[in-house]
C-alpha cells in the first residue's frame, strides 16, 4: 500500500515535471515571438527602402518630435491651470 507521503511525493515530482515542461514552452514561444517581430520590423524597413542609417536618423527625430510635443501639452495644461485659479 502507498502511503500518504508516497503519493503526494509523487504528486508533487509529477507537478514539478509538467511546470518545467510549461516553463520550457514558454521561453520557445517567446523567442519565437520575439524573432516573428525582429522579421516584421526588417519588412516594414524594407518596405520603406531605409537604410540603417536613415532608419536611426527618423527615429530620433519621431522621438524628439513626440518628446517637444509632450513638453507642450504639459505647458498648456499648466496654462488652463493657471487661468482656472
Amino acid at each position: 500500500m502507498i502511503s500518504r507521503l508516497d503519493k503526494l511525493r509523487a504528486d508533487l515530482k509529477k507537478a514539478v515535471s509538467k511546470r518545467d515542461a510549461a516553463n520550457i514552452k514558454v521561453k520557445e514561444l517567446e523567442q519565437k515571438l520575439k524573432e516573428a517581430e525582429a522579421s516584421e520590423i526588417v519588412d516594414i524597413v524594407a518596405n520603406y527602402q531605409m537604410s540603417p542609417e536613415q532608419l536611426k536618423e527618423f527615429l530620433e527625430y519621431q522621438k524628439g518630435k513626440k518628446e517637444t510635443s509632450n513638453v507642450k501639452n504639459s505647458n498648456e495644461s499648466e496654462v488652463l491651470k493657471n487661468e482656472n485659479i
